[in-house]
């Protein structure tokens, strides 16, 4: 983040944002809040059929906490080890809460991907060159990761009893709670409907927000480049995204003819968007966290 920063026009950039079209601005953050509700009833179906019951309430306060505890861990995964963790003290199997978390984001990676290749078939023509070979770049390595964690992982659900006894149980019950959602597919494709919503939403807000800017960047290349974004941002070597989500809409704009400070502009709100979430989810921790029995081992 520092080097993106040491290398931009940040007068320019402070002039841009004070330009910004505020109203625009304002409604940003009330359309990003819609995919903590979507999330919240997601994780509280997949929670439940894991046999974990849990108010709509509580799924709601812990995904929005879980935004605040990503700030203190690499990629995107700090809210969900905060759930992992606040449910198993809560007396829950912690192997079946993280499956029914990670199947949230496995679902939201389905829906990101799933609009990404529709979009990059229909708008191939209208791509630039440096643009395809970029994302042709991207796409190897993301299915080269897919197909070494999908060999990995089977590899060891056959050999899990070659394990110590302790780490081979723990992998065949993940590996059987997992299982558990091909007896649910019915509820697992309506996740799966949740999801391209919130994807959407995802790739709206940005948008509006390029708007308040006076971005002039057709709304289709959103549909490749946000889900770009997302994955990127996950990878776990910097604190929430911080830098490669930023860097990332700096470099996938600046290829469709956007001014670097511009676009640049445009990850810092989309970043600002994400600390605003964050310190909500941090007020909500401090003020309720007796009242979400977050202090205290209590089996509801």
């Amino acid at each position: 983040m520092t080097i993106i920063l040491y290398q931009a026009d940040l007068k320019e950039i402070g002039r841009i944002i004070k330009t910004a079209n505020i109203p625009l601005i304002i409604l940003s953050p009330f359309i990003l809040f819609l995919t903590v509700f979507i999330n919240s009833l997601k994780l509280k179906m997949l929670l439940s059929i894991q046999g974990i019951c849990l108010s709509f309430y509580k799924t709601f306060c812990y995904q929005i906490i879980g935004a605040f505890f990503s700030n203190f861990l690499p990629g995107t995964i700090g809210g969900d080890v905060f759930q992992t963790y606040i449910l198993k003290k809560k007396g829950f199997s912690g192997t079946k809460s993280a499956v029914a978390i990670m199947t949230t984001r496995f679902t939201e990676f389905i829906g990101m991907t799933t609009f990404f290749l529709i979009f990059l078939y229909l708008g191939y023509k209208i791509l630039t060159l440096s643009l395809i070979n970029y994302l042709a770049k991207i796409i190897f390595f993301i299915l080269v990761f897919i197909f070494l964690f999908s060999i990995c992982y089977w590899q060891i659900v056959r050999h899990s009893h070659r394990f110590h006894p302790v780490i081979g149980n723990a992998i065949c019950k993940m590996h059987n709670a997992i299982l558990l959602y091909s007896h649910h597919k019915s509820q697992f494709v309506f996740s799966l409907a949740l999801s391209f919503i919130t994807t959407f939403i995802w790739i709206l807000t940005p948008y509006i927000l390029s708007l308040s800017l006076g971005m002039k960047v057709s709304f289709f290349y959103f549909f490749i480049f946000i889900p770009l974004v997302y994955l990127i941002s996950s990878i776990p070597i910097s604190i929430n995204g911080i830098g490669l989500r930023e860097g990332t809409y700096t470099f996938l704009f600046y290829l469709v003819g956007v001014n670097k400070n511009i676009a640049l502009s445009l990850g810092l709100l989309v970043s600002s968007l994400e600390l605003f979430k964050a310190l909500v989810g941090g007020f909500i921790y401090l003020v309720y966290k007796k009242a979400l029995s977050i202090d205290s081992y209590q089996n509801p």
